[in-house]
């Protein structure tokens, strides 16, 4: 499953990727929906997440350290750019999953360096503490360039930027707050899963329901009075386990988030018909051939719901 590997040892694109794993479960993803402006955010976010990992390894490990001065302003402006999106991007992802998260200092300062140098090079801070930046053009490489900033009161400052330190004092922070995310999103789900693990959905059908089904049909087939009304007490049969098990779901809080109701809905109709045809055959519009058309159905469908009952039992048995 998806929470095999420790998330202490993955890297920023591989949590991005364990999270959505996480997101898209059906249970969490239906609630996050309801929420639109969230669940927006948070497929946002991820998507950011993974493009700007992308980005940044591409820079580490592809890019050549020397080039034009054009191209590494370019390069040097976006990479900068990159970064302060990327820590937007974690900052809202954990908001939105309603996560405790806090720029650390070590990010600040990635923001203020980013700030200073090509978010608001030429003019930045209040009043007379307004200070102005220029990158050294000949101290530009792959790896860094040096600052120059001279304050209102003509004060000089030279900082040299280490992008590739910041490349990766930003990821070793951002691991740290997706780890909390994955934690505590598999520990919600663990808790959710240990809640409902000894109540097993397929217990709830029938093991004769093949039976029930059966003599429905010989029901059908059959001429007297008392025969027919057997076969609505098979349906009383049937319908107690289809109420048993949309109970179950609905209390899990899974009932609409795997889509049951639309299944349980197409089979509370051919077996509302086929109790009208039991039991008053005059006021039904179906035939003999109908009836035995829309058990069939019936069936089938109940079968299906049987079937996603194991599935879930399954899955509600396994650890992440």
């Amino acid at each position: 499953m998806a929470g095999s590997d420790e998330p202490a040892s993955l890297s920023v694109a591989e949590l991005e990727s364990a999270i959505r794993d996480e997101v898209n479960r059906p249970r969490l993803q239906y609630a996050l929906i309801s929420d639109s402006g969230y669940w927006e955010m948070i497929c946002s976010a991820l998507d950011v997440i993974g493009d700007t990992a992308l980005a940044t390894r591409w820079y580490r490990h592809q890019m050549q350290e020397r080039a034009e001065p054009g191209e590494l302003y370019v390069l040097l402006y976006g990479i900068l750019q990159i970064l302060f999106v990327q820590q937007d991007a974690v900052s809202n992802l954990a908001d939105a999953l309603k996560i405790d998260n806090e720029i650390n200092a070590a990010l600040k300062e990635i923001r203020d360096l980013r700030n200073r140098s090509v978010g608001h090079p030429t003019k930045i801070g209040p009043g007379e503490g307004r200070a102005f930046n220029f990158i050294t053009r000949r101290s530009m490489y792959r790896s860094g360039f040096d600052l120059l900033t001279i304050s209102r009161d003509e004060e000089v400052v030279l900082t040299h930027v280490d992008v590739e330190k910041l490349i990766g004092q930003q990821e070793a922070e951002l691991r740290k707050t997706l780890c909390r995310v994955l934690a505590k999103m598999r520990a919600d789900e663990m808790e959710h899963r240990s809640q409902f693990r000894d109540s097993k959905l397929a217990a709830l059908f029938s093991a004769d329901l093949r039976y029930y089904f059966e003599k429905v049909e010989e029901a059908i087939e059959a001429e007297s009075v008392a025969e027919r009304e057997s076969g609505v007490g098979m349906l009383d049969v049937i319908w107690d386990d289809l109420r048993r098990f949309r109970t179950a779901l609905a209390d899990r809080g899974i009932l609409e988030a795997y889509n049951v109701e639309k299944d349980i809905e197409e089979i509370e109709y051919p077996l509302s018909e086929l109790r009208l045809w039991f039991q008053d055959p005059e006021a039904s519009k179906l035939n003999r051939a109908d009836v035995l058309i829309f058990s069939a159905f019936a069936r089938l469908r109940m079968g299906r719901l049987a079937g996603i009952a194991r599935d879930l039992d399954r899955d509600y048995a396994t650890d992440l």
